[in-house]
């Protein structure tokens, strides 16, 4: 029993490892974890494997911005971990968990915010310690109740937990919390400060190597800074909201397109009104203003970085259209490339590296799962899972918890992959532009960027049409995807129907954007597949994904394109958790008609591997694929957990190994493993309520 107990403390936790903690506590932990998940796990019959507890990190960061205090704490040596009841886990753990990885650290961080120098500092404590050192801290039960000030912690406006396991789990882990005791924007701003100064190193790794490796020319960057100024200046306007100075507030006179009058997309029917909607703008922005003064704070100067790149970092997935749109080409096709200039080769392969993600829902009667799994260049493995507790107390809110796939250094998903504690589950796969005459929709002074709408629907919504209509709203024309809304509110397990408002589906393309409730698909279907094509005719026809279909064939066609057909054929195999874990880490490429041969020609495409023979695939062999598989489930979803798992898929395929491509793994960012044979293991937000030492 004590060593089950652990290995379903560690499911829960999703490694979070405890290393300053008795095998007794932990089994007092385990108590606590709610009957309806341990109930849903213990049900698939198959536990994730327990990483394995390590000591942690003792590094300092260094800076004379934050004043850092470490908690001096004496730890469990690591020979008294493996010791007792730990060695009976260790033979368990060798098949998915490297025995020779590096060690995974938790740092756990909090900031201060001075009212009266409108300061915020970042401090940290080890091993354990305290997240606040002193008296006067009192909790209440009512986290949304900031009359009650119910987390009046002198000054304190956030906490959490940074476990740093990308190389015994392939993914590390965030976990923030703030106080509703302060406004929104202190506690938005206070949330990136202390992602930011927790985050840094890994911040600096995707800066370094996805960043600053990419030349982008100035009408891009003009592009950004615009964007910046405008974002700014409505969020004041309209929103009330003060944020951080422009990056460059010059750049406005080098801004000299004609537009006419900015027209208000809010009506009487509007969830919200357009002064909230840009109260929220104003919250996502303070959130990226304070990550960038929190890593800043802990990095020497010479790793210091600008408004600039973090807006880099969280406009990944509109770059792919914003580059376009400012007309430098088609990254990785040549500068200056149009579709029209591309071979029926080179669209097929635009498609599948900037077309990213395969995602399923799947209705089994007894529960409704809800996949995606991230396609990507492995340089951006870095990967971290979080889980944010953000209790802002405006009255719009609806969503405070959220946890998603991400990365360092930025405020969203990307990926995107959300679980609300409103029940909404929220994802998406990109749809590419045919028609480049469309981009002349795209404006960096009249849209808000995909990310920071897609923030705000997530955070207001309490269903999947609020959220479709919110979304709507501003529409920049970047980052144009397939969003599923999947509302839990609306399943009834066993149910021999599905409620209407089950899944809402949006497209989105420059100027126009399509949505509907196809639940009744859903039913009739038992599944929906996502897999980078549109479905809605309308979006066919403008995006001209319909023109180039009848010039380059089935492929581009949603029922008939390879993964819309494996999934169709695979889907019905699904009958609990673990059949949904085989068709999302599919890859039979060697076998699979459908594949013919091309290792990217399937639901988790591996673009490393060599084609089949003398096969002339779509895609030439580079590193990009599959990077991971995220499944949830109606109970599971309802506690915030999912099963993850990192890397590329190797069910069926030998693992992916830097040490194998050694022109790339120079440029490979140093906390990635070499190998990835890591197994499947379940993510949820760990408990990090203030300590009770601490409180009154």
């Amino acid at each position: 029993m004590r060593a089950l107990s652990f290995l379903l403390l560690v499911a829960l936790v999703g490694a979070w490892s405890v290393a300053s903690t008795s095998v007794d506590d932990r089994e007092s932990l385990a108590s606590q974890i709610p009957s309806a998940l341990a109930s849903a796990l213990v049900d698939t019959a198959v536990l994730p494997v327990p990483f394995r507890a390590m000591p942690q990190s003792t590094s300092r960061f260094q800076s004379r911005n934050a004043r850092i205090h470490l908690a001096k704490k004496k730890t469990h040596s690591e020979s008294e971990l493996e010791s007792g009841s730990e060695s009976e886990l260790d033979a368990e753990a060798e098949a998915e968990v490297d025995s020779d990885a590096a060690p995974s650290f938790i740092t756990k961080g909090f900031v201060y915010y001075d009212a009266k120098k409108n300061a915020f500092s970042f401090h940290r404590s080890l091993h354990g310690g305290n997240y606040y050192h002193g008296a006067g801290c009192a909790a209440s039960d009512d986290p949304t109740d900031g009359s009650k000030a119910s987390l009046d912690c002198s000054g304190l406006v956030s906490w959490g937990a940074f476990n740093s396991s990308i190389a015994v789990a392939g993914h590390d882990q965030l976990s923030v919390d703030t106080s509703a005791r302060y406004a929104d924007t202190i506690q938005a701003y206070g949330a990136g400060y202390l992602e930011g100064a927790l985050t840094a190193d890994r911040t600096f790794e995707i800066i370094r190597a996805i960043v600053r490796s990419q030349k982008r020319s100035r009408k891009f960057h003009l592009f950004l800074e615009l964007q910046d100024i405008y974002l700014r200046r409505m969020a004041l306007q309209h929103g009330g909201v003060k944020t951080a100075p422009p990056y460059n507030p010059h750049a406005q006179r080098h801004y000299t397109r004609k537009t006419g009058n900015r027209r208000n997309p809010f009506d009487s029917a509007s969830s919200i009104t357009e002064a909230t909607f840009w109260y929220h703008v104003g919250l996502a922005l303070n959130q990226m203003d304070g990550m960038l003064a929190g890593y800043n704070a802990v990095q020497p100067k010479h790793k210091h970085i600008t408004l600039i790149d973090l807006w880099s970092i969280n406009d990944d997935g509109d770059l792919l259209d914003i580059e376009r749109a400012v007309g430098d080409g088609i990254r990785g096709f040549g500068r200056f490339s149009t579709v029209k200039d591309l071979s029926r080769q080179q669209l097929l392969e635009m498609l599948a590296i900037r077309g990213h993600c395969s995602a399923l829902i799947k209705w089994t009667g007894s529960d409704l799962m809800v996949a995606h799994a991230t396609w990507s260049d492995y340089l951006e493995l870095v990967r971290m899972y979080k889980h944010l507790n953000l209790r802002f107390r405006h009255p719009s809110v609806k969503s405070r918890k959220v946890s998603y796939s991400s990365y360092a250094g930025m405020v969203w998903s990307s990926d995107d992959y959300y679980i609300l504690d409103t029940g909404l589950v929220v994802l998406e796969t990109t749809l590419n532009i045919l028609d480049e005459s469309l981009y002349t929709h795209v404006d960096p002074q009249h849209g808000v960027v995909a990310w920071i709408r897609n923030l705000i629907a997530n955070r207001v919504s309490s269903s999947g049409e609020q959220w479709v209509s919110l979304f709507s709203k501003y529409n920049s024309g970047t980052y144009n995807n397939q969003w599923m809304v999947v509302d839990y509110n609306k399943f009834r397990p066993g149910s021999a129907t599905l409620q209407a408002g089950t899944l809402w589906v949006l497209e989105q393309i420059p100027g126009y954007v399509e949505s509907r409730d196809v639940t009744p698909l859903l039913q009739a279907d038992t599944y929906w597949g996502s897999y980078n094509l549109p479905v809605f005719a309308e979006i066919n026809k403008r995006s001209m994904f319909k023109a180039y279909a009848k010039k380059h064939g089935e492929v581009l066609k949603y029922k008939r394109a390879p993964r819309g057909k494996i999934f169709a054929r695979e889907q019905s195999s699904i009958t609990d958790i673990n059949g949904m874990k085989k068709v999302m880490r599919y890859n039979k490429y060697q076998t699979d008609p459908e594949s013919e041969g091309c290792p990217g020609q399937t639901i988790a495409a591996r673009h490393d591997l060599p084609s089949l023979g003398k096969k002339q695939c779509d895609v030439t062999r580079r590193l990009n694929g599959a990077t991971d598989a995220k499944i949830t489930t109606y109970q599971m979803a309802r506690h915030h957990a999912a099963w993850l798992q990192t890397g590329p898929t190797h069910d069926d395929q030998k693992p992916f190994d830097w040490t194998q491509h050694q022109s790339h793994a120079k440029k490979k960012p140093s906390s990635l493993p070499d190998r990835y044979t890591f197994g499947w293991g379940v993510v949820a937000p760990p408990a990090l309520a203030l300590p009770t030492a601490v409180r009154k």
